[in-house]
Formats: structure tokens, sequence, C-alpha cells
């Protein structure tokens, strides 16, 4: 992988490592909320923390 490549993916390691930290803190802040909406939102916004935790892990092993 020449260097831009890596940049490029080091680049995108670091968005997704925000977005991850976002959907987390997110989690965070819904959690003191009652009812069935907010208890699907907490599920699926772990979901997905959980699917970008994922891609996250597999990029990580291209350098």
């Amino acid at each position: 992988m020449n260097s831009a490549a890596k940049r490029e993916l080091q680049s995108i390691l670091n968005e997704l490592n925000v977005i991850r930290k976002e959907l987390d803190q997110a989690v965070q802040e819904l959690t003191g909320f009652k009812g069935i909406g907010a208890e699907y939102c907490l599920r699926r916004l772990e979901a997905i923390s959980k699917q970008y935790s994922e891609i996250y892990r597999s990029l990580s092993r291209l350098q």
C-alpha cells in the first residue's frame, strides 16, 4: 500500500472512530429516557455502533 493510500485509510479510520464515539455518546444521553421508542432507539444506536466497530477493526487490519 502506498503512502497516499495509507493516509486515506488513516483518515477513514479516524472518521469511523469519531462517528462511533458520537453514537456511544448518544446512547449514554438517551439512557435516562423512558418508553418503547427510547428503548428501540438505544438498541438501534448500539447495533449501529457495533457495526462501525467491526468495520473499524476490519479496516485496521489493512495497515
